[in-house]
This record gives structure tokens, C-alpha cells and sequence, in this order.
């Protein structure tokens, strides 16, 4: 039970609609009723680029720390490959290549990854 309310833990607070788990029924609150959900947990990215390892809640709030903190502009570039062979290849060649750092969303069906490079 919820005991600021008495209601169980999976049911929205403002419309009474009951969710399959606690994740989906803060997503609801944050979404639909526009509120933000207490003791929810945020997820921060760490800066590679500081010693102190300054923390953010978002990849555009990391891109503005390390553009004004860091005097470095990240730049979004998009490829498409024909094959996961063509894919490994590129990203081989890429961790040779580049100092990077990597914050990474895979999606191998489809030959997709999210890079954010340095």
C-alpha cells in the first residue's frame, strides 16, 4: 500500500487507474498527469571529461556540459550499413580511430547503435 494515500503501489494517484507495475504507473504520472513522481529514480550520465565525473539527467544536458565546460561540440551523424559484417567493420575502425566516449542504445536486428563520440 501506498501510505501517503492508503492506495496499493501500482495504482495512479490521480486517476485511480491500476498499471501492471510501478515503473508503468509513474511513466503515466509523469505523461498524462504532467507531475513528477517522488522518490522515482533518475538515471545520470557521468562526464567523461571531468575529474570531479560532473553529473546530467540527459544526453542534450551532456552535450551542453561538454560544450561549455569542455569547449567540445558533439556532432550527430547518421550511417546505414547493408550488413552486421559492414557495421563491425566501421566500429572497429571507429575505437582505432577515435577517442570516444560511449553511451549506447544497440539495436543489432536492424544494424543500429547510438554512439555519442568524443
Amino acid at each position: 500500500m501506498d501510505g501517503s494515500l492508503g492506495l496499493p503501489p501500482k495504482t495512479c494517484p490521480h486517476c485511480s487507474k491500476i498499471f501492471s507495475g510501478v515503473k508503468v504507473k509513474n511513466r503515466q504520472i509523469k505523461r498524462v498527469h504532467q507531475v513528477a513522481v517522488e522518490g522515482a529514480r533518475i538515471s545520470l550520465m557521468l562526464c567523461p571529461l571531468c575529474a570531479d565525473r560532473s553529473e546530467v539527467k540527459t544526453y542534450e544536458g551532456l552535450r551542453k556540459h561538454i560544450n561549455e565546460n569542455h569547449q567540445v561540440n558533439i556532432e550527430q551523424l547518421t550511417y546505414q550499413f547493408s550488413s552486421n559484417q559492414d557495421y563491425e567493420i566501421w566500429k572497429n575502425t571507429q575505437k582505432i580511430e577515435t577517442t570516444y566516449a560511449a553511451r549506447r542504445s544497440n539495436h543489432m536486428k536492424n544494424y543500429k547503435e547510438i554512439c555519442y563520440l568524443l
